[in-house]
């Protein structure tokens, strides 16, 4: 039995919003590692209506950023990034996130706006701390 199928299972043991959402993450990473994008995005969005620790909703977006950029659904991929951009003030940590939607935009031939967020990413790495 995959454990996917295991952990499917456990949605009839509970009615616990929040513990379904634990298991729809669950599911989603599964689906994710699997290259299954489009299930992936599916559970994704049904653990950011349910999630207990709110912080983990830029990753979320993120993950479904990639996930759309994987599928070449770049609009999609977009506005995820961007939605996790604007939950996280600049750092380091949202390097990955403006690479992705500087990607899409690439992918697009839409590079005018691929070259700016590739900017943003050197100016993050330029406040990295490389000693």
């Amino acid at each position: 039995i995959l454990a996917s199928e295991i952990i499917k299972k456990s949605l009839l043991l509970t009615t616990d919003e929040l513990k379904r959402g634990d298991i729809y993450h669950a599911l989603a990473n599964i689906y994710y590692q699997q290259d299954k994008y489009y299930l992936a995005i599916e559970y994704f969005q049904m653990t950011l209506t349910r999630l207990r620790d709110k912080s983990n909703r830029i990753t979320i977006h993120h993950t479904i950023a990639c996930c759309y950029y994987y599928v070449r659904e770049y609009d999609l991929s977009i506005d995820h990034g961007k939605k996790a951009l604007i939950m996280q003030q600049v750092s380091d940590n949202n390097i990955h996130i403006v690479q992705i939607i500087a990607l899409c935009y690439e992918m697009k031939n839409d590079y005018d706006k691929a070259l700016e967020y590739y900017k943003k990413c050197l100016e993050i790495c330029k406040t990295f701390d490389l000693s």
